[in-house]
């Protein structure tokens, strides 16, 4: 029972301490006058290893993808009536959190 115990803290302490070492990316899909997009589709992609993490705005616009290791990413944010938004070159610290909000330009409408 007792080395039972003793395996559970052990694996809890690395679960707690892989944690510590990972950051995350958020923010909020608005249109031009700022209102929420719901379910605008989030990819989150480092190009120095390929990985690719999804997401999706929820009812708010809001996304988050915690636990990315620390590095340099690309946002890439897509809705239908909207233009397909990328932002490069994001970089991500261990236990930060980096807001990434964007505006997404309706696709037909001239930027003014």
């Amino acid at each position: 029972m007792v080395h039972r115990i003793a395996v559970i803290l052990c694996s809890l302490a690395v679960m707690a301490m892989a944690q510590l070492n990972r950051g995350t990316i958020a923010g909020t899909v608005t249109d031009p006058e700022g209102a929420a997009i719901p379910g605008a589709s989030i990819t989150i992609r480092n190009p120095a290893t390929g990985a690719t993490i999804k997401a999706q705005a929820n009812e708010y616009g809001q996304f988050s993808t915690p636990n990315l290791q620390p590095g340099t990413y690309e946002v890439i944010v897509e809705a239908p009536g909207f233009k397909r938004l990328s932002r490069q070159g994001i970089t991500l610290g261990a236990t930060e959190v980096r807001r990434v909000d964007v505006a997404l330009e309706e696709i037909g409408r001239a930027h003014v």
